[in-house]
């Protein structure tokens, strides 16, 4: 199948005081003996990179940092390491390497060694350190982490879109201020789509939670896209092994908790508590997903079309992920996608989900495929002026469902058309192979005038499989549940498999 994104474009030693944050940069220097030759110079010395070295962070705050040095001799005997600090005001520093932090500003730190020199510079302010030759941003507090939203995002007018490739380390767990008197949101979402260009501006680099939770999220702007912490994650994006909680988020369009839309990597992501809620395209972790998401949700999702617990439209591809609570929409809603057209994999859901039409388990509406997936959560579709379709993995099926399960109550209640079935309420041109159902199915329809247009087939359909099912294939597949169809006016048709076969 072909796949279209939706989206066009991504030690030791002495104890210093910086603000609230306590600091240590360790300078230490290695190198392998020579013949005596003399002091000559040296081949080259080099700071190692920041992430090879330990950062110790205790009692909220970052208490050693601690840099190495790489010399390599040549033909110099001595190996000796000086350090110089071109703002001493600010950061000085010893003749065995230790830096004395004094102050928030821009800061070079020097290692000489015979002949040859290096060079490592920071930015250091209130809860962060910003290492610009690995352009990466430590943060642990809501100063840092607000000092960088604001940074990254140019105040809100993207001005300077390279910041986006800022690649951000957590090292605390962070509570975000309640949003100031007179507004809705205490967050600017990271990245933005610009409807009059058409041109995506994405986080382009890795946000790292390290296993950290960021509180208190509120972002409440209902006529506005591309929310969440993040607006739009490139390709080249990873956000990783991060948290949220107690977030509110609510906007129109492609809404999400961790981005409103990703064509990158979320990777051991979570929403632990908290709504999220839109228009169309919303999702509890991304609104649009066009590449990889492993992630679970234990907030509730609602909003009107293509809804779901963790993706509201999916061109990607959805593994391992969990959804635990509730799901509500109005057409293609699901506990992991309300629409999926690329694959969903090994997921599960226990939350309810309910809409009008395409109501599924696991997604609303399905033109990929879905393997490994188990529903245990109750599946309601209720229309009051159309058809309604409700399945325990897949509301509408046009792709292909294999290897799963359903374990929950599956209820359709339509006008004029029902269809319910254990695995997908209709079935069109789809394939469900070596599939299972132990939840009850249940249909019910009534007959008056409707809005979604004439039914060629009006009637009430009931399968332990499918409701009903047109063109498709349904292979291996077993039922041991409770299957029935009830209708005042119009047809009713029940099977163990499916009601229309």
């Amino acid at each position: 199948m072909e796949k279209i994104r939706r989206s066009i474009l991504m030690g030791g030693g002495k104890t210093l005081l910086l603000g609230f944050a306590l600091l240590v940069i360790a300078l230490a220097a290695t190198g392998c003996e020579q013949p005596d030759k003399g002091p000559v110079a040296v081949d080259s010395i080099t700071i190692n990179e920041l992430e090879t070295i330990d950062i110790v962070f205790e009692e909220g705050t970052v208490k050693e940092i601690r840099l190495t040095v790489d010399v390599q001799l040549g033909d110099a005997t001595d190996e000796t390491v000086k350090w110089a600090s071109n703002k001493p005001d600010i950061a000085s520093v010893s003749d065995n390497g230790i830096v004395a932090i004094n102050g928030a500003g821009d800061v070079i730190i020097t290692a000489q060694a015979v002949g040859k020199s290096a060079s490592a510079s920071f930015k250091f302010g209130e809860g962060y350190f910003f290492y610009e030759a690995e352009n990466i941003y430590y943060t642990w507090n809501e100063e840092g982490l607000l000092a960088w939203n604001a940074y990254v995002t140019t105040n809100g007018d993207y001005s300077n879109p390279e910041r986006l490739k800022t690649n951000v380390v957590l090292l605390d767990n962070i509570t975000l201020p309640a949003p100031k008197e007179g507004q809705t949101s205490n967050w600017t979402p990271v990245g933005y789509y610009n409807y009059s260009s058409h041109v995506a501006y994405y986080y382009a680099g890795t946000f790292d939670g390290g296993g950290h939770t960021i509180s208190n999220l509120k972002i409440n702007l209902p006529n506005t896209h591309d929310l969440g912490l993040f607006g739009g994650v490139a390709e080249t994006a990873v956000v990783k092994d991060l948290t949220l909680s107690d977030v509110e988020i609510s906007g129109a369009y492609y809404i999400g908790g961790i981005t409103g839309n990703n064509l990158g990597t979320i990777e051991n992501c979570s929403i632990v508590s908290g709504s999220v809620s839109g228009g169309y395209d919303v999702g509890g972790i991304v609104g649009y997903n066009g590449e990889t998401i492993s992630a679970y949700n234990t907030g509730e999702v609602s909003g009107t079309d293509y809804v779901g617990g963790i993706a509201g439209y999916n061109e990607g591809t959805i593994l391992d992920c969990k959804t635990m609570e509730k799901v509500s929409g109005k057409y293609a809603v699901g506990g992991i996608a309300g629409q999926n057209d690329w694959t969903i994999t090994a997921c599960y859901n226990t939350g309810e989900v309910s809409g009008i039409n395409s109501v599924g388990g696991i997604a609303g509406s399905n033109k990929g495929e879905i393997s490994g997936c188990t529903n245990s959560a109750n599946v309601i579709a209720t229309a009051q002026q159309e058809r309604a379709c409700a399945g325990g993995i897949n509301g509408y099926n046009y792709g292909n469902i294999s290897t799963s399960c359903n374990e929950g109550s599956i209820k359709a209640d339509g006008i004029k058309f029902a269809c319910s079935g254990g695995i997908a309420g209709y079935n069109y041109s789809g394939n469900i192979t070596d599939t299972c159902n132990n939840g009850s199915v249940y249909a019910e329809c009534k007959d008056g005038d409707t809005t979604s247009g004439v039914e060629i087939f009006p009637g009430s359909y009931a399968g332990g499989i499918v409701g009903f099912n047109e063109y498709g294939t349904i292979k291996d597949s077993n039922n041991d549940a409770e299957v029935s169809a009830t209708s005042t006016d119009l047809p009713v048709l029940q099977g163990d498999i499916a009601g229309w076969w």
